[in-house]
């Protein structure tokens, strides 16, 4: 069996995305509110979490702007509203924090094929997704952190309980 682990989430991909995407094309829209910086620093069990992903998720249900932080190896991310404009804008918000790890591991056995070139081998595999963050955490719903992101003192530290591994998911591609 081969393990290949490496961190992977959809707002990784997201915030990669954007930010390519926008590399200073796109303008400000029109709505978006004023931003103020805000940085954060997260633990888990008194260590930097790297490479996990923040969420601010407004309590305002009118609310339409995503605004996350990718931390980086000592845990410290700034916030950006859209993946592309510093900051988050004023308000009270639920911290969201996740890091997922996938694991790629042989399904079975490699079967020899006779392709358009010749002979291919094939060997399926599975995708495991786990969750390093305590469940409670992850989801809005749950989780017990809160940020009030204001003009001034928008730099916060939390704190994310022990390390997990729960399986999330299996992808079989």
């Amino acid at each position: 069996m081969t393990f290949r682990p490496f961190v992977c989430t959809s707002f990784v991909s997201l915030l990669a995305v954007s930010l390519l995407s926008g590399c200073g094309s796109q303008p400000r829209p029109a709505d978006l509110p004023p931003l103020y910086p805000c940085t954060v620093m997260v633990t888990q069990g008194g260590q930097p979490l790297s490479e996990g992903i923040v969420r601010l998720v407004s309590e305002d249900p009118s609310f339409k702007w995503a605004v996350f932080a990718q931390l980086n190896s000592s845990g410290t991310g700034k916030m950006f509203t859209q993946g592309l404009y510093a900051g988050a804008p004023e308000g009270d918000y639920k911290v969201v924090i996740s890091k997922e790890e996938e694991v790629v591991e042989e399904a079975g056995p490699t079967v020899v094929r006779q392709g358009e070139f010749g002979e291919e081998t094939f060997t399926p595999t599975r995708i495991m997704v786990y969750s390093l963050v305590e469940k409670e955490y992850a989801e809005a719903e749950t989780t017990p952190l809160t940020i009030t992101v204001g003009k001034k003192g928008n730099d916060q530290k939390f704190e994310c309980g022990t390390s997990v591994r729960e399986l999330l998911r299996t992808v079989t591609p």
